[in-house]
């Protein structure tokens, strides 16, 4: 049987694949990856929301600082932020809309809460 490559493999069983504390080691390292950049991730799509929250809210204070130079007041709470956009039946020295679209939801999907005055 010879010297060659055939007679070697005969004498002795060698599997090829991985051992189970490699694929241990391999899983560590994704999880640890995995660890490190999902956060990352999920935390940026948390930042984005606050961020246009943050730009809705400062539209609406634009605009209730608008509404109070024409009216001298801002909306009760009952007018609400709808008096941005249409005229309350009492308010002579309405000039709006104040807003170009409706009264927008915030990033999730809820009314933005009014009070006059507000409760601090």
């Amino acid at each position: 049987m010879g010297g060659g490559p055939l007679g070697a493999a005969v004498g002795t069983s060698r599997q090829q694949g991985c051992t189970l504390l490699e694929l241990l080691v391999v899983m560590v390292i994704i999880g640890l990856l995995a660890g490190y950049v999902g956060p990352k991730l999920f935390g940026q799509i948390g930042k984005s929301e606050v961020k246009v929250a943050k730009a809705q809210i400062d539209a609406l204070q634009k605009a209730l600082d608008q509404y109070r130079i024409d009216t001298g007041r801002y909306p009760s709470s009952e007018q609400g932020l709808v008096a941005l956009v249409q005229r309350p039946g009492e308010e002579a020295r309405w000039s709006g809309p104040y807003l170009a679209k409706a009264v927008p939801q915030d990033p999730w999907g809820h009314a933005f809460q009014y009070r006059a005055p507000g409760q601090h």
